[in-house]
Formats: structure tokens, C-alpha cells, sequence
């Protein structure tokens, strides 16, 4: 079962979509999800890798770690176990879909939907993943 915020967040990807196959990153603005924005993760593709632009406090508490203005590589140097979060980030915007996943990292589980985000209206391709996370359990 998901949060409301995880569902709200999830929700507002859907309707920036607005019947495109993805939303364009000039549409995306946490602020404008209220307090579920604390569930979100902004991640920008830049120079072969991903930067974490905006980072809620829900998905730093759940995955144990500040991510905001820190690389891939760099969450990956501090807790290799951060691959999988990588991986995420990796097929949403390689496959130009939608990846859900269940991730372990260091003992810190976490439900998250990896959701492409388009360049621009007119340039569809993928260069921003917007990542909605819900903190599980341990199990």
C-alpha cells in the first residue's frame, strides 16, 4: 500500500504529463505539491551523471543520507549501496518509462518510482527523473 504523499506526488507527475509521454522539466516545481514534496527527489542528468537538484527531507530521512547538490558518484563513493538508486535513476531515463523499485540500502528499505522527465515541451528526450520515495519498514 502507498502514503498519500507517495500517491500525491506520483499523481502530479501524471498530470504534468497532461497526455505527453513525459512532463518537461520547466513543469516540474516541488513547491507547488505542499508537504508532499517531502517525498520527492529532483535528479538532473549532467555531464554523464546524475545531480541531485532538490532533495525532500522524507526521502534523505528515508534513505539515511543528504543527497541535495550531491552526484550519483558521489552518494555511490560514501555507500556503494547506493548502485541501486543509480540503477533507478538509469532506467527511467534510458528507457524513457516509468521504473518502480523496492531498494535495501545499508539496511534502509525504500519504495520508489523512478518517473521520466522530458528536456523541454519540444525536446522529449529524458534528462530529468523525478523519484517519489516512501520509506518502508525494516524487514
Amino acid at each position: 500500500m502507498q502514503s498519500d504523499p507517495f500517491r500525491r506526488a506520483a499523481a502530479y507527475w501524471s498530470r504534468k504529463r497532461a497526455g505527453r509521454r513525459f512532463p518537461p522539466k520547466d513543469e516540474i516545481d516541488p513547491a507547488q505539491l505542499g508537504a508532499a514534496a517531502l517525498h520527492v527527489a529532483i535528479v538532473d542528468m549532467v555531464d554523464g551523471d546524475y545531480l541531485h537538484r532538490y532533495a525532500g527531507a522524507a526521502v534523505e530521512r528515508a534513505l539515511a543520507i543528504g543527497m541535495q547538490d550531491l552526484s550519483a558518484s558521489a552518494l555511490e563513493a560514501q555507500r556503494p549501496a547506493f548502485k541501486a538508486w543509480r540503477n533507478g535513476l538509469e532506467s527511467a531515463r534510458a528507457l524513457g518509462a516509468p521504473h518502480m523499485a523496492n531498494l535495501d540500502i545499508d539496511g534502509r528499505r525504500a519504495r520508489v518510482a523512478f518517473l521520466p522527465v522530458a528536456a523541454s515541451a519540444a525536446d522529449d528526450r529524458v534528462d530529468q527523473v523525478f523519484a517519489v520515495v516512501e520509506g518502508l519498514p525494516p524487514g
